[in-house]
C-alpha cells in the first residue's frame, strides 16, 4: 500500500517477513493510519525476502526496503542466516534495520543483530497494540534516519 498524497516526504518501504501473513496483517491497517508514508511488502520466506531485497527475478522493480519487520520464529530459522548475514556481505547495502516481534519478556536475551540496528517489540495482538507497536517502528526509522542521514 503506498500513500502518493504526501509527495514531499521520504517514503518508508518496509518488508514483512514471516510463514503467516495472517500474524502480520495488523501491520497493515495500522501503518495505513499512520503519519509516514510507507510502502509494504511480504515475503512468506527468506527465499522470497531475498529477491526483493537484491530486485532479482520478478522484484526487479522493487525498491530495497528501509526496515525489515519479522517475527522471533521467523527471525531464528530464516532471516537472520539467510538474509541478514547476505545483506551485511554487500558493500552498497551493508544494513538494514530490523524489527523482531517477540512474545515474551525472555526471549530478548535470544535475539543478536549484528552489524545493524534493531528493535525487539512484544507482538501486538490488537489494533491498538498494533498502532502502538507502529509509532515505536516510526520513531525507531526516524532515529536511524536521523543518525545516518538517509
Amino acid at each position: 500500500m503506498q500513500l502518493n498524497d504526501r509527495k514531499n516526504e521520504k517514503t518508508v518501504h518496509l518488508l514483512l517477513v514471516g510463514k503467516d501473513p495472517e500474524n502480520l496483517k495488523g501491520f497493515f491497517k495500522a501503518f495505513g493510519e499512520s503519519k509516514i508514508l510507507n510502502d509494504i511488502r511480504f515475503a512468506g520466506n527468506a527465499d522470497e525476502a531475498i529477491k526483493m531485497i537484491f530486485q532479482r527475478d520478478e522484484y526487479g522493480d522493487t525498491l530495497i526496503p528501509n526496515i525489515i519487520i519479522t517475527d522471533r520464529d521467523s527471525y531464528r530459522t530464516e532471516v537472520r542466516s539467510k538474509i541478514l548475514d547476505q545483506i551485511a556481505k554487500r558493500a552498497d547495502i551493508k544494513c538494514i534495520p530490523t524489527v523482531i516481534l517477540i512474545h515474551l519478556e525472555e526471549e530478548v536475551e535470544e535475539i543478536k543483530v549484528k552489524n545493524c540496528d534493531y528493535l525487539l517489540i512484544r507482538k501486538p495482538n490488537t489494533i491498538e497494540e498494533y498502532q502502538n507497536s507502529v509509532k515505536l517502528i516510526e520513531q525507531f526509522w526516524l532515529n536511524f534516519y536521523q543518525r545516518n542521514k538517509l
